[in-house]
């Protein structure tokens, strides 16, 4: 009697626990196209402020 009602309780959280992976699983894809997007993002970001002070420290140097 007691087994019936333990098998059910035990199905239940099967079903939650699977459903919790599924969310983490989809959750943990769109992240990491996230982070490598950023990544290319930053990446590109310092390379345009490299040149621009690299631009900047040349006109500078070219005063003094």
């Amino acid at each position: 009697m007691m087994d019936k009602y333990l098998d059910m309780i035990n199905i239940k959280i099967d079903v939650i626990f699977s459903s919790i992976e599924k969310v983490s699983a989809f959750c943990f894809d769109k992240l990491s196209v996230l982070l490598t997007k950023a990544n290319s993002w930053v990446i590109a970001i310092a390379v345009v402020l490299l040149i621009i002070l690299t631009i900047d420290a040349a006109f500078y140097i070219g005063d003094a």
